[in-house]
């Protein structure tokens, strides 16, 4: 039997989480698995997976992961655009297409938000999220209004829209230690989610994704990606999966066998 402990930040439910659904089946292993929000008065454990749904996790959690030999994510500790974004436009480039305002932190910004809980009325000058199924996409960056620049919570991106069957697809892969997923959804939205997809179709781990996890150094999470001229581009990284419904029984008994990787 291994111990896991299960770190999230505060005022999270692990219920909310992918993750939830990878526990259940530990447990059905026969594994302890302990979910915590606190930083203090922390039980041994032979694996902690560090689960802060955050885009920049605070220091504190770092000073807490050296007590600990094995610690899921333990270098992860930064997933903001602007780290791993290809695709960031300046004002001044000289780029013809769609362009799309998207913020510098993960999911919108609203986990921060939420952190936050600002109750301020934003403006482009001032948004620190936006709602991530209805980022704003223009037909060229002179249309993009000048506040957006100004304001360094946010990011202008070129937009990637790969078409499969009429409609607008998006790559994924969702991993933990040496166990993969990979598929591609397709959705009539241009900002392709789980929620909105009307394919789902499996695929292979593409090299890409392998660097990426290198480049990194994500033991779990997902890759959201898009092929852009033949070449896969990375649109999204993302270290605390929500719920976990879009993936089969079979995928998600293969991600939970991952976690035998770390035993």
């Amino acid at each position: 039997m291994t111990d896991i402990l299960i770190i999230g930040a505060e005022g999270t439910q692990l219920s909310s989480y992918f993750v939830y659904h990878l526990s259940t089946r530990w447990i059905n292993a026969g594994h302890q698995v302990t979910y915590t929000t606190s930083t203090s008065k922390l039980p041994n454990a032979d694996i902690v997976f560090l689960h802060i749904d955050r885009t920049f996790v605070p220091e504190k959690y770092y000073e807490i992961t050296k007590q600990y030999p094995v610690v899921i994510n333990r270098h992860v500790f930064d997933i903001s655009r602007r780290r791993y974004s290809k695709l960031i436009l300046e004002q001044g480039d000289d780029y013809v297409g769609q362009v799309i305002v998207k913020t510098n932190y993960n999911y919108g910004g609203f986990p921060e938000l939420r952190a936050n809980k600002s109750d301020k009325k934003p403006s482009w000058r001032t948004a620190e999220a936006l709602h991530p199924l209805h980022y704003v996409i223009y037909e060229s960056i002179a249309d993009v209004p000048p506040d957006v620049w100004l304001n360094t919570h946010l990011i202008v991106e070129r937009f990637v829209s790969e078409r499969v069957d009429n409609g607008h697809c998006i790559h994924y892969c969702s991993f933990l230690g040496d166990k993969v997923t990979c598929g591609y959804i397709v959705s009539d939205n241009p900002i392709v989610k789980f929620g909105n997809a009307y394919l789902h179709e499996k695929e292979s781990i593409i090299d890409e994704v392998k660097e990426w996890r290198k480049e990194y150094k994500i033991d779990y999470g997902r890759f959201d990606y898009a092929l852009l001229e033949g070449k896969p581009m990375l649109i999204d990284v993302n270290k605390t999966q929500g719920g976990g419904g879009a993936l089969s029984d079979e995928n998600l008994d293969h991600l939970a066998k991952g976690i035998d990787f770390y035993t």
